[in-house]
């Protein structure tokens, strides 16, 4: 049966049994939003500098073309009607509107598309407050064509966002449109785009005051990179900005309106004269004018409707009494109205709760309830849920004295609408208990099971949606517990969550074990207490405070981490050292949502090892005996031979910037690398570091479990990866890292990696969103999953961190080595218990495949002696510092074509150079190099190639030990990306 989709998100359990996917249009279809070229954001690029996008990619595009030639862009909301920039139209007289055509489906306006449409411009709706003398405020217009736009596989309207939508600084939108490639360049004649993150807007503010100092009114949203290089420009204006939602719509969030430049840089604009200034790309504001944009809508389309605002349909407005009802719509037996916009606001007495009961409830369903919803909040800020669908939702009881219902309806599709009853009531801790009732808790206070201490009922169900104010935490801390125990928690269970979307599940709870104190990442938290038809116990109690998020930065909270801790210890009894997977200390998850995680907590993960070169951290690793560490093949390749001597095991250690009496060096005394290990596609990325004597277990240093044979781990189980990675060009993290992800199914990985996933790799983490990642130094370390074998908390590795396209990039999750997979090859070379000093199973195998990075060995160099022709501005360049940057021509921008450039570090005696790219992306020809670095020991007639890189995999570093290294980078005629970025460093060999 259809359930009503309710995106608390988490709440969609309670609410919505059946599971939706995305609405996928048909090629008659007109629902908004839709793409049929997936993947947008991996296809863009800038708009000035110029690639375009493919037909179909934007489909609610237009052409404005005044007397046949292309001047703005606009936006399709209907099959009439558009949406534009004002400063598009000197004035809305007939006599200009007869010159102007709009061109749906249009792509190259050199000829004629599979579905382009030309229609004539009936209306043109200019906000009442523009002024073309100011013309960045109210920039906003709508436009009506005279006839009806045909909807098909290439035209189709946007989506308008919805009134409580928020997409964050930092979300990567789309610009399309025909502007100018350049500032002051020439119109291209096909549709190019590209993709900008949204800008801060405090920041947007200051840099528009930088330019326009006299500006006042702020109707606009500002998108691009403050270096610049990115951005819309003339003949762009009135086109969209589009932001993605989670289920693959699009929602337009701003018209294209104005910018100082094309592609300026504005990061120090107050140190420039005002003729350099830059600006980011800006966008009038789609969010604020909604409630415009609708009542124009509607006062046209409907002129008829008795509403005085033309918002909506039914009596909205501010609700004083103590009880009443709402209706939407107002008689029975009707369809509520599309493009409607209704806000209630219910205020009850002081000291009371209000109480909200639906009687009726039918709303159009889609997935993310993003076509119609009623948005549900406390006070007037504090969302509790976004419903659609059939399903009644359950009883809301909000502990305040003010609630406000947002109802908004798009353009397509209508429903029965709902009924709801709301009621001012005396606090009840009956109805607070969660059961029966989704409670809304502002207060500090307890949350208890219901009945507590008497057994709590069986096929319960209840939920708390906690708040705390702005800039703190919420903290549950336990007094009592006892729930059913079972594997997984699969009976009773009490699960926590760090937001509304149930993404971000902090805790799991069953047993008769106290829990730990649980804290949110946010200021709010979801809880939900569950249980089946059998067997009850006594319950739970727990406290709720607040905690203010400084508190915790600057470390206040030194007693409670005490508390903490110590929680955690009586709650572990005294373990054998070497039992494998269970630390001392277990881990603690605060704030686990940015790269490379959040701090660990000392020494839980005593497993975890760092290899250092020279004293410099290149990768982690894992401890599975006290003389064998595990890690990564691509962390130890290339040193194996020549610098294995300086390779260092740290165990034992926390903050690398200090020297720490738990720590335990050792030198390495034998590098096995697995056989097939494939330095091109990282393939078999697997070694084991002998250890030239053994670790001492300790609370300290304690071993991992390897997985056992037959282990399933389901896709989507939570696991911890661990390191002291940071971000991709930024330095490593002083202190042990963590980082909880999902594993992501076979199948959802090969989609993100087409035909670069082997069955020695899986994938996990966040595709979906940005900034949960493993980076670089975060190598070779590894992923553990708990085992649910035994009431104790073991973990086992389960994988190690191996590559990825970037850091915490969307749509591209870290790749792992499945440590399951190559078990039996790992309990090989252990029993085989080799007696060598230093050497490799056999030499890695090479290979070449399409966008991978090559490794090729003895072949003949392409370069042989100096005669090397250098093109304009790309020198032969000698560098001689003890540490520095090559970066390909141009970068972070597109490098030019046929380039052949040569950079060679002078080594001096006894030192050798290390080499370590950090950005890394070459255009490929099929299983070609067209563009390619190669790399070689030495310089003039007697350097010894080393290797050859292209593609868009990251390199393995390089070391070099003779006179000099010499790095050459070629580029053909035809393709172009956007380069590299390496760090070099010289080292002194006698420290070794």
């Amino acid at each position: 049966m259809d359930g009503a989709l309710v995106i608390y998100y988490v709440l969609l359990s309670l609410f919505c049994p059946k599971t939706f996917t995305a609405f996928l249009p048909s090629e008659e279809g007109s629902k908004c939003g839709f793409s049929k070229v997936h993947q947008l954001l991996d296809q863009s690029s800038r708009i000035v500098g110029g690639n375009q996008s493919q037909y179909g990619a934007h489909p609610w595009l237009v052409s404005m073309k005044y007397k046949g030639s292309h001047f703005c862009g606009a936006t399709i909301l209907t099959d009439q009607w558009l949406v534009s920039a004002a400063h598009c139209f000197p004035t809305a007289r007939k006599d200009f509107l007869k010159n102007i055509r709009v061109v749906a489906g249009e792509h190259d306006q050199t000829s004629l598309d599979a579905e382009e449409q030309s229609l004539m411009v009936k209306t043109a709706v200019i906000h009442e407050y523009y002024k073309h003398s100011n013309p960045m405020s109210y920039d906003i217009a709508l436009v009506e064509v005279d006839g009806k736009i045909t909807f098909g596989a290439h035209v189709q309207p946007i989506c308008l966002p919805l009134p409580s939508e928020l997409f964050t600084p930092g979300t990567s939108c789309l610009v399309s449109g025909w502007g100018r490639l350049r500032e002051r360049g020439p119109l291209p004649t096909v549709v190019h785009e590209v993709e900008l993150d949204l800008v801060e807007q405090d920041k947007c503010r200051f840099v528009i005051r930088t330019v326009r100092p006299r500006q006042k009114e702020f109707t606009v949203i500002c998108a691009g990179p403050e270096k610049g290089g990115k951005d819309a420009c003339q003949g762009d204006s009135g086109g969209p900005l589009v932001c993605p939602r989670n289920n693959g719509q699009w929602a337009l969030i701003g018209v294209t309106s104005w910018g100082r430049g094309c592609g300026r840089s504005w990061d120090d604009n107050t140190m420039k004269p005002m003729t350099k200034r830059g600006s980011p790309g800006v966008f009038t504001d789609v969010v604020q004018f909604l409630p415009w944009l609708k009542k124009q809508l509607n006062e046209r389309i409907q002129p008829n409707k008795k509403s005085t605002t033309k918002l909506c349909s039914s009596t909205d407005g501010i609700l004083t009494s103590v009880e009443g009802q709402i209706h939407n719509p107002e008689k029975p037996n009707r369809f509520y109205e599309n493009n409607q916009l209704c806000f209630w606001s219910v205020q009850v007495p002081a000291g009371k709760y209000i109480l909200l009961e639906f009687s009726k409830f039918d709303v159009e369903n889609d997935t993310l309830c993003s076509s119609d919803q009623l948005a549900v909040f406390a006070g007037t800020d504090k969302l509790i849920g976004k419903f659609c669908g059939s399903e009644l939702p359950t009883p809301i009881l909000i502990s305040s004295s003010s609630a406000t219902l947002k109802f908004t309806s798009d353009f397509t599709g209508s429903a029965a609408g709902f009924s709801v009853t709301y009621k001012a009531i005396d606090p009840d801790p009956l109805l607070a208990s969660g059961c029966g009732t989704v409670a809304v808790l502002q207060a500090e206070g307890i949350v208890q099971s219901l009945h507590y201490p008497d057994l709590y009922n069986n096929n319960a169900d209840c939920h708390w949606i906690i708040y705390a104010p702005e800039n703190h935490v919420v903290k549950l801390e336990f007094q009592d517990f006892e729930v059913e125990l079972s594997k997984e928690c699969v009976y009773d269970s009490l699960r926590v969550f760090g937001d509304l979307g149930g993404r971000e599940e902090i805790a799991i709870l069953c047993g008769t074990t106290m829990p730990p104190p649980v804290l949110s990442y946010e200021n709010v938290m979801v809880v939900q207490f569950a249980t089946d038809d059998s067997n009850s116990y006594r319950g739970f109690r727990a406290t709720l405070s607040f905690i203010n998020v400084k508190d915790l930065h600057e470390g206040s909270l030194s007693e409670s981490e005490e508390k903490l801790t110590e929680d955690y210890e009586i709650s572990f009894p005294d373990i054998p050292f070497d039992a494998c997977g269970i630390p001392h200390v277990p881990a603690r998850f605060l704030f686990s949502r940015v790269i490379g995680g959040e701090e660990a907590a000392p020494h839980s993960w005593p497993w975890q090892v760092r290899l250092s070169l020279l004293d410099e951290h290149i990768c982690g690793g894992a401890i599975i005996q006290p003389d064998w560490v595990l890690t990564a093949a691509h962390c130890v390749y290339g040193i194996e031979k020549k610098y294995s001597h300086l390779l260092v095991v740290v165990a034992g250690d926390h903050d690398i910037s200090t020297t720490n009496p738990e720590e335990q060096k050792r030198p390495v005394k034998r590098i096995i690398l697995h056989s097939s290990y494939n330095d091109s596609s990282l393939d078999y990325d697997v070694a084991l570091l002998q250890l030239a004597s053994s670790l001492v277990y300790n609370n300290y240093v304690r071993p991992v479990c390897l997985p056992n044979k037959t282990l399933e781990v389901e896709p989507s189980a939570f696991c911890t990866v661990s390191g002291w990675g940071g971000k991709i060009g930024g330095q490593w993290n002083s202190t042990l890292q963590q980082l909880e992800v999902p594993l992501l199914d076979a199948s959802d990985c090969e989609l993100l990696y087409p035909g670069r996933i082997t069955e020695r790799m899986f994938c996990a983490g966040f595709p979906h969103e940005e900034g949960h990642d493993t980076c670089l130094g975060d190598s070779g370390g590894p992923l553990v999953c708990h085992s649910e074998q035994s009431l104790q908390p073991s973990y086992f590795i389960y994988g190690i961190t191996s590559w990825a396209f970037g850091c915490g990039k969307l749509s591209k999750p870290g790749v792992y080595t499945s440590v399951q997979v190559l078990r039996e090859w790992i309990l090989q070379q252990l029993s085989a218990n080799m007696e060598s000093t230093v050497g490799t199973e056999t030499k890695p195998k090479t290979e070449s495949s399409k966008k991978n990075t090559y490794l090729e060995t003895n072949t003949t160099p392409e370069f042989s002696g100096e005669d090397v022709h250098f093109s304009s501005g790309c020198q032969n360049i000698i560098l001689t510092e003890s540490e520095g940057e090559i970066q390909s021509p141009g970068y972070p921008n597109n490098y030019p074509n046929d380039l052949s450039c040569q950079w060679r570090i002078l080594v001096p005696q006894n030192h050798f150079v290390k080499v370590e790219f950090i950005e890394f992306n070459l255009s490929t020809d099929g299983e070609r190099c067209a563009d390619f670095i190669t790399v070689y020991d030495g310089m003039n007639q007697d350097k010894n190639f080393e290797a050859k890189f292209c593609g868009g995999i990251m390199p393995h570093p390089v070391w070099s030990s003779s006179t000099a290294l010499t790095v050459h980078f070629h580029t053909n005629s035809i393709g172009t990306a956007s380069g590299f970025k390496l760090e070099y460093r010289l080292y002194d060999l006698s420290q070794g």
